[in-house]
């Protein structure tokens, strides 16, 4: 690993700044912000001689810059923009989604802020590395970096990472390493309590039910589930099958008018604080009042829960997992909603070929985006007014554009939401015509 001096333009995609050398060479470097003059390290250096980096020592700051309270930064791979004021961020996601969807600056509304900017993420997805450390991969690399104090997570979430930690400091490496891949725990804000999935490489795996049975004292834990996935890629969850084996009931989270059932495996987005915002601007996009809507991609119905909150006159979800279908179903019937709304176990093309007629589309698709058989599908049924969430600008640009070119698209308003605030990610809300 080599040193240099540089200067930092404008950030990329990737919230990495532009840098130059005073000798012309040309690089990629994280921890910058614009303007500024830093000695950098250098971690790799591409075929075409560009290098990329991270800051060391800023020796020209920028105003914009705030101070870094966290160890982890530029190690972990989570938070791109720890040392950037709000506004740095707010405006560098506004101006991706205008580049990434060729809509002028005035045409994408302001950054919808999040009510927190850390301690927010309700939801922690931990690599078990070697001698039990529950940590993320290093960037470009499967080193695990512990994640012990992360700032993002939420302290009812941490809290139980750290009883996991402690609980795995009594047990033989090889047999966490031969046993226990990830460690996802999703939180309640609402009632303090939280589920643990325990993600094992086989079925018999013993120390699961060890661990579980030490969080089943704590009034903090809500409920302990053991999935196996021994697919041989990085995906955290695969078909299953899942055991329960602690049981004290589900949480409930409570965002915006929705109460949402927590399972595990079933989608909810990750900080409910900036999903209640959110959901909001969907329910104002879409104006569901005595209209039908469906509620495509739905996850545990956060999004369909909401227009039937808003006076959806009907609403038809539609979720790939069963544990999305029984969460959302559940939700529904708690908020006294279910003869308006239905929930039901299809693919998104299952979906669009099997649902009612609808005056309202919503998705909220994977970071990948749809298929192309659901985009072509969704072309053909058309929609009085169709809503795309993404979390991935450049998915959302390339599917908005296929279905331009199945038929007629109007984009009439765009609206990205800070529900990753520290990163460079964005959510997106576009609402469109479709015919």
């Amino acid at each position: 690993m080599s040193e240099l001096v540089v200067r930092a333009g404008p950030f990329d995609e990737e919230a990495r700044c532009e840098a130059v050398t005073e000798d012309g060479r040309t690089g990629f470097i994280a921890g910058l912000l614009p303007g500024e003059r830093a000695r950098v390290h250098v971690d790799h250096v591409n075929k075409r001689k560009v290098f990329f980096g991270r800051a060391h020592e800023i020796l020209e700051p920028s105003e914009q810059r705030v101070s870094v309270a966290c160890p982890h930064f530029l190690i972990c791979g989570g938070c791109d923009f720890l040392h950037a004021a709000l506004s740095v961020q707010h405006e560098h996601k506004r101006a991706h989604v205008s580049a990434a969807l060729g809509l002028p600056l005035e045409q994408v509304d302001p950054v919808v802020p999040s009510e927190r900017q850390r301690g927010y993420r309700a939801f922690a997805k931990l690599v078990v590395g070697p001698n039990g450390v529950l940590g993320s991969y290093r960037p470009r690399s499967h080193d695990v970096v512990d994640m012990r104090g992360c700032i993002i997570h939420a302290p009812v979430v941490e809290a139980v990472v750290d009883a996991i930690r402690a609980i795995l400091g009594e047990e033989a490496p090889d047999t966490i390493e031969s046993e226990l891949r990830y460690v996802l725990v999703r939180g309640s804000m609402h009632e303090g309590r939280s589920v643990v999935t325990l993600v094992t490489r086989r079925v018999g795996a013993v120390l699961p039910a060890r661990i579980a049975k030490k969080l089943s004292s704590r009034p903090d834990v809500a409920r302990v589930v053991m999935h196996m996935n021994d697919d041989a890629g990085d995906a955290l969850l695969s078909r299953g099958p899942n055991h329960i084996l602690f049981d004290g009931a589900a949480p409930e989270e409570h965002i915006g008018e929705v109460w949402q059932t927590l399972e595990s495996g079933a989608f909810s987005q990750v900080n409910p604080f900036a999903a209640a915002a959110l959901y909001a601007r969907v329910v104002e996009l879409a104006k569901p009042e005595g209209r039908t809507a469906l509620d495509l991609y739905a996850g545990s119905g956060g999004i369909g829960l909401s227009l039937a909150a808003a006076g959806a006159k009907e609403v038809f979800g539609y979720e790939a997992l069963p544990e999305g279908v029984a969460a959302a179903s559940q939700s529904a019937e708690r908020m006294g909603v279910s003869e308006r709304v239905r929930y039901e176990a299809l693919s998104v093309e299952e979906a669009l070929e099997a649902a009612p007629a609808a005056e309202i589309v919503v998705v909220n698709p994977p970071r990948k985006g749809m298929s192309y058989d659901a985009l072509r599908l969704l072309a053909e049924r058309g929609a009085e007014r169709l809503i795309y969430v993404s979390c991935h600008p450049r998915s959302l640009a390339r599917d908005l554009e296929t279905l331009g070119g199945m038929g007629t698209l109007e984009i009439e308003r765009a609206v990205p939401v800070d529900l990753f605030p520290e990163t460079r990610h964005v959510e997106t809300i576009v609402s469109a015509r479709l015919s």
